[in-house]
């Protein structure tokens, strides 16, 4: 629906997840995949997306607009999310501006997590 925000739970083993909410509002998304690569695009649709990210040695890949602001929290390899311009706030990571942008991603990753790529567009 282009008018209803989404909430999704997702789930498999060794599964390639892709999902594309560059035109579809997002707002609170769960996935649960061990050994599997996770891919999502998310749009301006929506001012706050959450996103909880588990699974043992899973990938995911999460690609957002330039000017949203993304807020990170559970991932063990700072020096990455400093290398693309995140800043450390308190445990958590987050872009420059993060509270006045109008769309907002937080995302929670489980501790055994295997690696994280963000991709601005």
């Amino acid at each position: 629906s282009r008018d209803i925000p989404l909430s999704l739970d997702c789930t498999g083993d060794r599964s390639d997840v892709h999902l594309d909410f560059s035109e579809t509002p997002l707002r609170k998304l769960k996935v649960d995949i061990a050994d599997g690569r996770i891919y999502v695009v998310l749009g301006k649709n929506e001012p706050l997306v959450d996103i909880e990210a588990a699974g043992v040695d899973a990938k995911l890949r999460l690609r957002i607009p330039n000017d949203a602001g993304l807020r990170i929290s559970g991932i063990d390899d700072p020096d990455y999310l400093r290398t693309i311009g995140l800043v450390e706030q308190g445990s958590d990571f987050v872009t420059e501006g993060y509270d006045t942008q109008a769309t907002k991603v937080n995302v929670k990753l489980e501790d055994r997590f295997n690696s994280l790529t963000l991709e601005f567009y």
